[in-house]
C-alpha cells in the first residue's frame, strides 16, 4: 500500500532506539510535508555527520571534528575539569544529564551500555581496557591511586548492578 521508498524508510526510523514502526511512520510523513529547503538541510546534515562528528578516544563522547585543533571532545580538553574523578556512564545521553545539572568538574568514560546490552564482548572489552589504560596512565603522572575517584552513573537495575 506504501511506496518502496516510503517503507524503506519506516524500517531505518523503526531500528533507532525507543522509536516502533507507527512512530517511524509518523517521521517519515513528516520529511514528506517539508518544504525542500528544509528537507534539503536535513540530508545535508544528515549525510555530513558521519564526517564531522567525531568521537572521544578518551571517554568515548562526540564533538565537532571542525571545532579546532583538539583530539578530544570539549569536557576532556577543558583545563578546569578533574582528571582523577572518571564518572562511569552507559550512554552519551546519561553525560548531557549530568551536564545539564552544572554541578559535576570531572570527566566521563561512555561504556555504550551495560554487560548485558553491549553488542560485542569485544567492543566491551576494548571499553573497560580503555578505562583500566586512563587509570594506569594517571598512577604512571604521579597521581596516587587514593586520589583517583570513580562514580559510577549506571541504572539502578540488575542489568547495571551487575555492571558495576
Amino acid at each position: 500500500m506504501l511506496p518502496k521508498q516510503f517503507q524503506n524508510l519506516i524500517k531505518y526510523f523503526s531500528q533507532f532506539p525507543g522509536i516502533g514502526s507507527r512512530q517511524a511512520t509518523r517521521f517519515v510523513f513528516h520529511l514528506l510535508r517539508q518544504p525542500d529547503t528544509q528537507f534539503n538541510g536535513f540530508i545535508k546534515d544528515l549525510q555530513n555527520l558521519k564526517s564531522e562528528v567525531k568521537v572521544c578516544p578518551n571517554c568515548f563522547f562526540i564533538f565537532d571534528k571542525n571545532g579546532g585543533e583538539s583530539t578530544t571532545c570539549h569536557i576532556c580538553s577543558d583545563p578546569k575539569r578533574s582528571r582523577t574523578v572518571i564518572c562511569v556512564v552507559e550512554k552519551e545521553t546519561d553525560i548531557l544529564a549530568i551536564e545539564k545539572t552544572g554541578h559535576y568538574n570531572g570527566v566521563y568514560h561512555i561504556l555504550g551500555g551495560n554487560i548485558y546490552t553491549t553488542q560485542d564482548s569485544q567492543e566491551e572489552g576494548f571499553l573497560l581496557k580503555n578505562l583500566k589504560d586512563r587509570i594506569v596512565k594517571l598512577i604512571d603522572s604521579g597521581t596516587q591511586k587514593s586520589d583517583i575517584e570513580l562514580i559510577f552513573a549506571i541504572n539502578p537495575t540488575p542489568y547495571g548492578d551487575s555492571t558495576v
